[in-house]
């Protein structure tokens, strides 16, 4: 047995060294990488840097830029020397290297990165303002450094900026969280170390979509935006997704659908100079209009309480429209201003009318035949109501944001106020912050903790001008006139 086992070994190892003793005869397929004669690390000036390739009659490609080398790369034919193949005045540089013969693959990628110490160091960049949390967007950010005549390139994205990453040249305008990492360098310099600041943006645009005509009125309720488009009536919008919102259906009106408000199936248009429109939207795909009541003078808005819908009419009326059937809807009575009404508000037996001039209150405990009990002089003309408490919330045009006790309906007295870069049309308030819709100048976020002293923490801007606003979860749900619908992601 042991002599078998014996014999069965030498015939193993005869085999094997049969085998290293004969020469492979498969054709090679791919190039072999590229060589570095010099490995990576610091040198002094003067330093070559040499490639080979192991395969015969191969071509050397290779690149400074961090890109990957191709057959269009610079041609290597002689030895680099440190640092003349540098680039954009950094002290270091990665090479990569690729060998290419036209008859094989070309072959793997080798790279090696060199840098060049000098006595001098480039300053730090300065990123202003410091990271943090911020309520406004677009948010902008400054990038300086105390080195004269360095040269600063940044990332966005978190990654580290090289030497090739985009340069500085002016602000920078960010519309989302982002950490911006900042690299300075000067010819004959060390390059600084990466400065680095992450911006938490607490309010930023999530979502958009165009619409046909000029928006000026928009309600968010679970899975649907409304929106009050002029010309183009009702709009539906699915916002399931807030980051890609989707037309769901729309119902035309006669008149320019102007706002709106929803209860239940239905929404209720104030459609300018064609009254009152009653739209079922049980099914958003396909609303239809059930009932309409035509009134004297334009329809500018409209709130509801009960069986009634209140219509804001610029002639000095409010018009009070029976709605228990909304397939009939019929104009019980009206109530006269001494001004035009822009806008209206309900808060439990009271309507609020914003007036060119003034706010009035009046009592509605008797649904069909409102009361006045008080009023305010106002400097310019209210186009929005918010009422939380014994406060109401005025969006008065080139006023600005009006906070009025309203504790004594008899007797309301203005507390404080904030005047906008632009005028005020809209108001939606959520714990202690007032969204206002200010035009031109976006939407401006109002801390009311004081409703003595109200003071702006944020603000985010539109295209054109921000007409209307409505608030649900952690979304606002802005119209912007001439464009569209635009969603913002809200974390305050």
């Amino acid at each position: 047995m042991k002599a078998i086992k014996l014999f069965l070994t030498a015939i193993v190892l005869l085999t094997f060294l049969l085998s290293c003793g004969k020469k492979s005869t498969e054709p090679e397929t791919t190039v072999k990488a590229p060589q570095f004669v010099l490995p990576s690390g610091t040198y002094e000036t003067g330093q070559y840097i040499s490639l080979s390739c192991g395969t015969d009659d191969a071509e050397i490609r290779y690149t400074v830029d961090l890109t990957e080398p191709t057959v269009s790369s610079p041609l290597y034919s002689t030895s680099l020397m440190l640092p003349d193949f540098f680039i954009n005045n950094a002290n270091y540089c990665t090479v990569k290297a690729k060998a290419f013969r036209s008859d094989l693959l070309p072959s793997a990628t080798a790279s090696a990165t060199y840098t060049v110490s000098y006595d001098l160091l480039v300053e730090a960049p300065e990123i202003n303002p410091a990271g943090g949390q911020y309520n406004y967007c677009p948010f902008t950010v400054s990038i300086y450094c105390p080195t004269a005549g360095a040269q600063i390139r940044y990332t966005t994205d978190g990654s580290a900026p090289s030497y090739v990453s985009p340069i500085y040249t002016g602000v920078l305008s960010l519309s989302t969280s982002q950490t911006i990492k900042a690299k300075a360098f000067k010819a004959g310099y060390n390059s600084s170390v990466t400065a680095s600041s992450a911006y938490l943006l607490s309010v930023y645009e999530a979502g958009f979509i165009s619409l046909p005509s000029y928006c000026h009125g928009v309600v968010a309720n679970g899975s649907y935006a409304y929106v009050a488009d002029g010309a183009s009536g009702l709009r539906i919008i699915n916002i399931a997704d807030p980051a890609a919102p989707v037309t769901a259906g729309f119902c035309n009106t006669p008149g320019i659908a102007y706002r709106l408000t929803i209860r239940d199936n239905y929404a209720y248009v104030a459609d300018y100079n064609n009254g009152l429109r009653i739209i079922d939207i049980s099914n958003p795909s396909a609303p239809v209009e059930t009932g309409f009541v035509n009134i004297p003078g334009t329809a500018y808005d409209v709130a509801l309480s009960g069986n009634y819908a209140y219509v804001a009419a610029d002639i000095g009326y409010i018009r009070v429209i029976n709605i228990s059937n909304p397939a009939a809807p019929v104009e019980t009575s009206h109530v006269s201003s001494t001004s035009n009404v822009l806008s209206v508000a309900v808060y439990g037996n009271f309507l609020y009318a914003g007036c060119t001039d003034e706010l009035r209150i009046y009592d509605i405990s008797n649904p069909a035949a409102p009361a006045l009990v008080g009023g305010l002089y106002q400097s310019d003309g209210i186009r929005g109501i918010a009422v939380i408490g014994n406060y109401a919330y005025l969006a008065a045009l080139s006023a600005g944001l009006r906070i009025v006790n309203i504790g004594n309906p008899a007797a309301p007295v203005e507390t404080g106020h904030l005047v906008t870069p632009s005028w005020a049309y809209s108001v939606s308030i959520k714990g202690t912050k007032a969204y206002v819709a200010a035009s031109s100048s976006g939407v401006r976020i109002i801390d009311i903790t004081s409703p003595f002293y109200p003071y702006e923490t944020g603000y985010f801007t539109v295209e054109d001008a921000a007409t209307c606003l409505s608030l649900d979860g952690n979304h606002i749900y802005v119209t912007d006139e001439i464009y569209g619908l635009r969603i913002f992601r809200n974390e305050l």
